[in-house]
């Protein structure tokens, strides 16, 4: 971020704003009021007579007293633009001194979301703030994707693979996507760079593998090659949590380095393969199958795979486990008709409890056919808000 420019006023103080204010020149006392507060570095003070200035620009009192006061919509609106304008002003006085904890007050209430996560991201890390940058960013929201980079690059790939675990039920999916992501896009350079280290495969060193790097390792892996020997050369519960937390992803760069990723670990010794949940039992052989499908590798195979799991699954308490994290898995490789079946045959009307699963009103808006046979099961069970809502939706 740009320090803010200060101007060169000098020699205000306290007995010349009263002055002023005493020959009845309110706009000029605040000024200089402002002013000597920007100088001075007090920036909260600043922004109570920038509060100050902006109710007298309205034609408010100076104090709303009492109750919350009532004002007309526009007034109320203008005087909220006032507000605002004063926080991104003391906010960025605050960050140009790197204090962000000063500045997160005014900071929350912006709803410049871009501008407060560049400003976040314009802070300098050293030794000092680290941990305030990741309590700000990642824990309080201020900017979670780059406060979770943080947690990678300082704190490592366990704490992140914690908070990012126990953060999940409270994420919204795009937000959780993108955390997995970048774990996963960490860990596999993690893992390459730990492999050259050893002198055991042969990839670049770079973070930002290609595709064709990407390959290179799938098929040594595929291949069973002796360089790579069946004992982990890196630390195996993670590799586990990884290939499970980036079951969200469908980056397909992500995707082919999660693949790669549960390849190695299908083909490390028994001793390292630790339970996994449903559908996903044993995790590092179904993995494969759940990646290669989002990849367009034996796409009908992999459907047979999971198909079998939900049989398996039909009845019991995991039925609706399996079938949300299915049928959201189908979804995304375009299998919408199959999702919605799947959806309708095994979860009652459970379905959607457990949040793994996009909304199906919201996935089928766009395929009419379907939609019109989801419009169908709803009518037939009596459902009439859903079937309100199925039949709405895609008239728009």
């Amino acid at each position: 971020m740009i320090p803010r420019e200060q101007k060169n006023t000098v020699n205000i103080n306290a007995e010349q704003i009263f002055e002023t204010l005493e020959k009845g020149d309110s706009e000029s006392s605040l000024d200089l009021a402002a002013e000597l507060f920007i100088h001075s570095g007090d920036f909260h003070r600043l922004f109570e007579v920038r509060k100050l200035q902006g109710r007298r620009r309205l034609g408010l009192p100076a104090i709303a007293w009492g109750k919350r006061e009532v004002l007309e919509p526009e007034l109320r609106e203008q005087l909220d633009r006032e507000l605002l304008t004063a926080c991104r002003e003391t906010a960025e006085l605050w960050l140009a001194k790197g204090n962000l904890p000063a500045a997160w007050p005014y900071l929350e209430p912006l709803d410049d979301r871009a501008w407060v996560q560049a400003a976040i991201e314009s802070l300098t890390v050293d030794s000092d703030n680290i941990e305030t940058l990741i309590e700000h960013a990642f824990h309080r929201g201020g900017h979670p994707l780059h406060g979770f980079r943080l947690i990678l690059k300082h704190s490592g790939t366990c704490n992140a693979i914690t908070l990012l675990d126990s953060a999940s039920p409270y994420l919204a999916r795009e937000l959780r996507t993108s955390l997995a992501s970048e774990l996963a896009d960490h860990f596999y350079g993690e893992l390459l760079k730990n492999l050259t280290a050893a002198g055991n495969t042969n990839p670049p060193t770079e973070r930002d593998q290609s595709w064709r790097d990407v390959a290179k390792f799938i098929q040594a892996v595929e291949n069973r090659d002796p360089r790579l020997s069946n004992r982990p050369h890196i630390d195996a519960t993670h590799l586990h949590s990884v290939t499970r937390i980036g079951q969200v992803v469908s980056d397909i760069k992500i995707v082919e380095q999660l693949y790669a990723l549960s390849l190695y670990g299908e083909q490390l010794a028994p001793m390292f393969h630790f339970p996994g949940q449903p559908p996903f039992e044993s995790h590092f052989f179904d993995s494969v199958w759940f990646y290669r499908g989002l990849l367009g590798i034996q796409v009908e195979e992999a459907i047979s795979h999971f198909e079998k799991k939900l049989a398996s699954s039909r009845g019991t308490e995991l039925e609706l486990v399996v079938c949300e994290t299915v049928v959201d898995w189908l979804i995304r490789l375009g299998r919408l008709e199959q999702a919605v079946e799947t959806a309708l045959t095994y979860s009652g009307n459970n379905f959607g409890e457990l949040g793994i699963s996009p909304n199906l009103i919201e996935a089928v808006q766009k395929d009419s056919e379907v939609a019109a046979r989801l419009a169908s099961h709803f009518r037939k069970q009596g459902d009439v808000l859903s079937h309100l809502l199925v039949v709405l939706v895609g008239r728009k």
